[in-house]
């Protein structure tokens, strides 16, 4: 019977941890696999024009590595870039903003240009991504730089293009907003970090850290890093633990009480 209840708990653990693809807390990305992952992984999903995506030393807003992306048309990403798959769980009305640090190494060509991070939304047959640049919010150099909460972004629509507009040619909106125009069945299919500007931009070199993505449920956050670091549960996991900790206690003090109420031969 104990044993039964314990394969019970730990299946309850399995289905607790496994109920959306982007829950919220921190995760410590290492290492970048590949293609299409599932859950919180990362992987490079594009890399044309001599572009890479790789986990590195060099440090952005933290002392433990970032991510390093190179070329025209790299793309490192976790869910399904190209529509369908499962239903992450993530609502595209409760979206609030996705925010990062980057630093534009001197390195190439194409320097005033800045990582594009994305937000890809599943709204039934229609794919889009909602799409953050720095030449859209003054932020384009060398150096360090953010997204930060507010800023605005543009939408790409699968087969149609950019959505025009009077700023920049492009509508532009916070995040927030942009979600706010989806239907309530739409979903975020993926989350994505790549190079912005046109193709050809093979000199591009910059890290980014500090990735973080907000909804009305919380805030996950996405730290690159060289070497894992031991992780925080969730507080869903939290109770899960708790509640099979206190049940397997439970079990072991009814054992305890049977084993002295057996008689003693003399």
């Amino acid at each position: 019977m104990r044993f039964a209840f314990l394969a019970a708990t730990a299946a309850l653990f399995s289905a607790g941890s496994a109920m959306a693809q982007i829950t919220p807390g921190e995760k410590t990305i290492t290492n970048l696999n590949s293609p299409f992952p599932a859950g919180q992984s990362f992987a490079v999903t594009e890399a044309s024009g001599g572009g890479s995506g790789n986990i590195t030393t060099q440090n952005v807003s933290d002392t433990d590595g970032s991510l390093n992306i190179t070329g025209d048309r790299v793309r490192v990403q976790t869910g399904n870039q190209f529509g369908g798959g499962t239903n992450t769980g993530v609502s595209a009305n409760s979206i609030v903003d996705l925010t990062g640090d980057f630093f534009i190494n001197a390195l190439g060509d194409n320097r005033a240009l800045t990582p594009a991070l994305r937000v890809l939304i599943q709204d039934g047959s229609q794919r889009s991504e909602l799409i953050w640049e720095g030449a859209y919010n003054g932020s384009t150099g060398l150096g360090f730089g953010s997204a930060d909460a507010g800023d605005l972004f543009y939408q790409f629509i699968a087969g149609q293009g950019a959505t025009p507009g009077t700023t920049f040619g492009y509508t532009m909106m916070s995040l927030a907003d942009w979600g706010n125009t989806y239907s309530s069945a739409a979903f975020v299919s993926a989350l994505s970090i790549g190079v912005g500007g046109a193709p050809g931009v093979t000199g591009f070199n910059a890290n980014v850290d500090n990735f973080a993505f907000r909804t009305d449920a919380g805030t996950t956050r996405y730290n690159f890093a060289t070497s894992a670091v031991a992780a925080v549960p969730e507080p869903g996991t939290w109770a899960l633990m708790l509640v099979g900790f206190g049940a397997i206690g439970g079990s072991m003090r009814r054992t305890r009480r049977s084993a002295k109420a057996i008689p003693q031969i003399a």
